[in-house]
């Protein structure tokens, strides 16, 4: 089990089994849930535990920098100080969970236990342990990067206006050309120089230290453990939980209210559809088809929440064709709230993706064998419009995306010698439509294919030397490539031409446009010439007042049915940004319109190899390309983020060639990767 310094319940036993990873709360759970089934009987202990600074650094991630150390297992909020003597840290005290087990101590220790026979409490933990650390290959010297001359090409044929903040016509061939020639150069060197090469040679290996005993050593891992409190159950107060709350915009009122722990919803399907409010609702549809031909003044509905196909929560009556809000407030231990809202589409079809870890490649497994699951369904005559059906396709495109995006950013974080946690993500994949209005009162509903809107994707990143500048390379290539992966997993899965905010940024630089770097000290006069929506330009004005950067075009863009404009805000001091596109979507849409969702074909083909989904990122260099470009090249103080751009290409390079030499084709193939 790989320990993540995350505070409180948030995958329970089951998924903490299933990913091979967890906090000291999930693997407490998954060995007292074993214990149990065992017949043996055991509690969960809440206390403070402290260790040497050397254990600790070797054991949250391999860490040089014991200030470090402290501050990434505070950034995953858990409790923790470090103490000091001799004017350095030299332990670290830090609130822990842990687990007592009744069993036979005596006279054999634990060796020979029988049921119903316990004669002691013996504290285990299974969380705490100590690993071995192997450094992978130095790529970056070995098939080193002509930085400079990369650079005066960019420079030499950009257009840059340093004054106006704004760059035009960047050569995003070129530098494709660059990325692709440099993977290749990469490969070659790996090749030829390690061609038995596993994953854990070209990356680093980092394997746990094993310990077998003949008997329960019946003492604590480490030095001091005070106890706190013994708990049978992990009470609400530390359990990450999750409210759903569905807004009547009419009425101004909650139409549905669904509340649940992390536990007992993450890794499930978890689906938000609407069905008629009555059988007279259902006859009128019946009459004319479908919701899609129904005048939708006619219909009433009503929204209900699904986890696993069974309903959870039903809300109130509302009318085909209006706008819900739905609120999904996350609440994390020691009252900690997060709220994100999402508009919805009375009689859409949504899923509710929670992903509460990293996706790791040994949860690839996982998503093939639901993938061929699904297929098994369809073939034997499985409804393509109900939960098991629709709703599974849509939550697969999710598991694709964020396996897909964890496993990257993972490789590139390697590269970079950081490590980081993520809390508990969200995204929603559901239907989109165009909707027909008469003096603004729907009238009918037209399916225009699906979306993704991921807006809750949180990194908390540490350097491992505590070298802080490292932390914007890694947002900047995280964020870029999960805007990538947003428009980039529907037109793998279903091959339509999508839309997301760097996708958007490539588009208008090779329609010549403008691409401006905006924030405070801006002239006012280039936000307010934009030639986009007002809402877009309002939620600029407000990101630009709050102190934010924004990257965006001059103009609108047009890719098919699609008109509106992708942009990107960021927090110039950590990194962090939000990639969005027109609608206020943190995320992507496909831009052609779909006369319905075919489920068969490409897209299940694909699915059945969901974990070889990583074959876009070559096509979408070019993309990450103009999105770094334009801020790196836009302004006075532009130019200082160039080695932040080089590095990151590298590494992007490098980790597309190991995802798909040493993780895909070995799956593929059925072989141990």
């Amino acid at each position: 089990m790989e320990y993540v310094p995350t505070y409180g319940s948030i995958q329970g036993a089951d998924l903490c089994l299933q990913t091979k990873q967890g906090n000291d709360f999930d693997i407490a759970s998954l060995l007292i849930a074993l214990l149990r089934a065992s017949g043996i009987h055991a509690r969960y202990v809440y206390g403070t535990i402290e260790l040497p600074i050397e254990r600790v650094m070797n054991w949250v991630g391999g860490f040089t920098s014991a200030n470090a150390a402290v501050g990434f297992i505070a950034s995953g909020g858990t409790p923790v100080a470090g103490i000091i003597a001799g004017g350095k840290i030299s332990s670290v005290r830090m609130e822990h969970v842990w687990v007592e087990a009744f069993v036979k101590y005596y006279p054999l220790r634990g060796a020979a236990h029988k049921t119903g026979q316990g004669d002691s409490w013996i504290p285990l933990d299974a969380s705490y342990k100590q690993y071995n650390f192997t450094q992978g290959i130095d790529i970056k010297s070995a098939a080193p990067f002509d930085a400079q001359t990369f650079v005066n090409q960019i420079q030499s044929t950009a257009t840059i206006d340093e004054a106006n903040s704004s760059v035009t016509n960047i050569n995003s061939t070129y530098i494709q050309q660059q990325m692709q020639s440099y993977q290749e150069q990469v490969k070659n060197y790996i090749d030829q120089n390690y061609p038995n090469a596993t994953v854990g040679d070209v990356l680093g290996k980092k394997e746990i230290i094993k310990q077998n005993f003949s008997f329960l050593a019946g003492t604590l891992p480490y030095q001091k453990a005070i106890i706190g409190i013994r708990y049978s159950e992990i009470p609400d107060s530390l359990r990450h939980k999750i409210d759903y709350t569905i807004m009547d915009t009419l009425l101004n009122e909650a139409s549905l209210l669904y509340s649940a722990a992390i536990p007992q919803i993450a890794g499930k399907r978890i689906t938000l559809s609407y069905v008629p409010a009555t059988s007279d609702d259902q006859k009128v549809i019946d009459s004319y088809g479908d919701i899609y031909h129904v005048p939708a003044y006619m219909v009433n509905m009503k929204p209900q929440i699904k986890v696993e196909g069974n309903v959870v929560a039903i809300g109130g009556v509302c009318q085909l064709g209006y706008i819900q809000k739905l609120d999904m407030t996350f609440n994390e231990p020691r009252n900690i709230k997060d709220i994100v809202s999402n508009d919805l589409t009375i009689g859409g079809y949504y899923t509710l993706n929670i992903i509460a870890n990293k996706l790791t490649i040994s949860n690839g497994e996982l998503i093939k064998k639901r993938a061929e699951e699904f297929k098994k369904y369809l073939e034997n005559g499985g409804d393509r419009s109900k939960d098991d059906g629709l709703g599974e396709q849509l939550y697969l495109t999710a598991l694709g995306y964020f396996y897909e995006l964890d496993n990257l950013t993972n490789y590139i974080s390697k590269y970079m010698g950081i490590e980081y946690t993520k809390v508990t993500s969200e995204g929603i994949v559901g239907l989109s439509f165009s909707i027909d209005l008469l003096y603004g009162i729907p009238t009918q509903l037209k399916p225009a294919g699906i979306y993704l809107d991921m807006d809750r994707n949180i990194y908390a990143p540490t350097p491992l030397n505590g070298d802080v500048t490292a932390i914007k390379q890694f947002m900047l290539a995280a964020g870029n490539i999960g805007s990538s992966l947003e428009h980039g997993i529907i037109e793998q899965l279903y091959g339509w031409n999508s839309i997301s905010a760097v996708k958007a940024m490539y588009v208008a630089n090779s329609l010549g446009y403008k691409i401006y770097r905006i924030d405070k000290f801006s002239n006012p006069s280039i936000l307010q010439g934009l030639q986009i929506s007002s809402e877009a330009k309002e939620d600029i004005i407000n990101a630009v007042n709050a102190g934010k950067e924004v990257i965006v075009p001059e103009n609108n863009i047009e890719i098919n049915d699609w008109k509106g404009i992708g942009y990107i805000i960021r927090d110039t001091d950590t990194g962090a940004a939000g990639y969005l596109i027109s609608g206020g979507l943190a995320g992507a849409a496909n831009t052609e319109t779909q006369d319905e969702v075919d489920i068969m074909g490409k897209a299940i083909l694909v699915c059945i190899t969901l974990i070889a989904i990583a074959g876009l990122i070559g096509e979408a260099l070019h993309f990450l390309t103009v999105a770094f470009s334009a801020a790196a090249l836009a302004g006075p103080l532009g130019w200082t983020l160039i080695p932040f751009i080089l590095l990151v290409y590298v590494f992007i390079a490098i980790a597309v060639y190991i995802l798909l030499e040493y993780t895909i084709k070995p799956l593929i193939e059925n072989k141990s990767p």
